[in-house]
């Protein structure tokens, strides 16, 4: 996998790599906050309960480090072991798999300087308008009218809704423009 396919917006390398190499599995069990960072595994899960069900991951020689603390920025290459090899070169640790990251060496020279920007925006993309209350009521009733049933709301309680006589005994609020 190249460097440049890992420049996706996300926050961490795990879900970067999710759903983007073939036989690695990626699951994220929650999306709170601190908790983005995605289960990996290869070859499915082929140790016991006790032992690191995860594939081994090295960067630059050094094994057991964490995906998520990784900058794809940082990296140099990127290859995964899944198969025989993965067990006979790294023994029963690799029996999950092995992840093998090198990053990138500094260069003799003058320093550069690069920056990033992303920026997003989100919205509701259709917003439905709302009845207030005693419009409500008197569609309720109509419905169960209709249905052969008595209404709910009597004329009395519609109105005293939408004079607003006592809002605490008979609200008319419009929740969402309130709160949002």
């Amino acid at each position: 996998m190249k460097r440049a396919e890992l420049k996706v917006p996300v926050a961490n390398l795990s879900t970067a790599i999710a759903g983007r190499l073939a036989g690695v599995v990626a699951t994220q069990r929650s999306g709170g906050p601190g908790s983005t960072g995605a289960n990996l595994f290869v070859r499915g899960v082929s140790t016991f309960a006790s032992s690191p069900q995860t594939p081994l991951l090295i960067v630059d020689g050094v094994p057991d480090r964490d995906i998520n603390n990784i900058d794809p920025e940082d990296i140099e290459s990127f290859t995964i072991l899944k198969d025989a090899t993965a067990t006979a070169v790294y023994g029963t640790r690799g029996a999950n798999g092995v992840i093998i990251i090198n990053t990138r060496k500094g260069k003799a020279g003058k320093p550069s300087i690069s920056a990033e920007i992303q920026q997003g925006i989100t919205g509701f993309t259709y917003l439905p308008k709302f009845v207030d209350g005693p419009t409500f009521m008197e569609l309720f009733n109509e419905g169960q009218v209709l249905r052969g049933k008595e209404a709910a709301y009597s004329t009395d309680i519609i109105e005293k809704h939408r004079s607003g006589v006592d809002p605490d005994l008979y609200p008319n609020v419009n929740w969402y423009g309130r709160i949002i």
